[in-house]
């Protein structure tokens, strides 16, 4: 969880009621190593996945892997410019939007770095509005705001 940021304020989270208890917990023990404050808003699923949609401003997202799934295929969908790499996290990007069966739609909008430049470069830039890659990659790139992993299903 990113503290620096959010040394102003708590961080927001929402999740379904089903998560309440042990995300309840597990942001007392985050609190306790020196960590953030973590406020969470338990509500239904489908309310919290509605919300989300949107776009209310919540710092972290806590739902149903098929919920994440729509909201990551929505966000796609939504973004006037897209890029990734050309790496392998770029070929398993490119085979998800495939699978969505959005990759045909989406095309005109991907904008693809070069080799050894990182997408978090081209977001700081204003080229592209949503990229993936690694972690690794985008962590000490200045000017962009990480969202998070992408869900293992996908």
């Amino acid at each position: 969880m990113p503290d620096a940021p959010h040394a102003d304020r708590p961080l927001q989270g929402i999740s379904s009621m089903a998560t309440r208890l042990v995300l309840a917990e597990l942001a007392a023990a985050h609190q306790q190593q020196g960590g953030a404050l973590v406020d969470w808003l338990s509500i239904g699923g489908v309310d919290a996945a509605r919300r989300v949609a949107a776009g209310a401003p919540f710092d972290l997202v806590a739902l149903a892997a098929d919920a994440i799934d729509k909201l990551v295929r929505r966000a796609v969908l939504a973004a006037p410019t897209l890029g990734y790499s050309t790496g392998p996290s770029g070929v398993a990007l490119a085979a998800l939007f495939q699978r969505w069966g959005i990759a045909e739609q989406i095309a005109p909008r991907i904008q693809q770095p070069p080799p050894g430049v990182p997408v978090g470069q081209w977001i700081a830039e204003g080229r592209i509005a949503l990229g993936f890659q690694q972690r690794s990659e985008l962590i000490h790139v200045p000017g962009i705001q990480i969202v998070g992993p992408l869900p293992p299903a996908i």
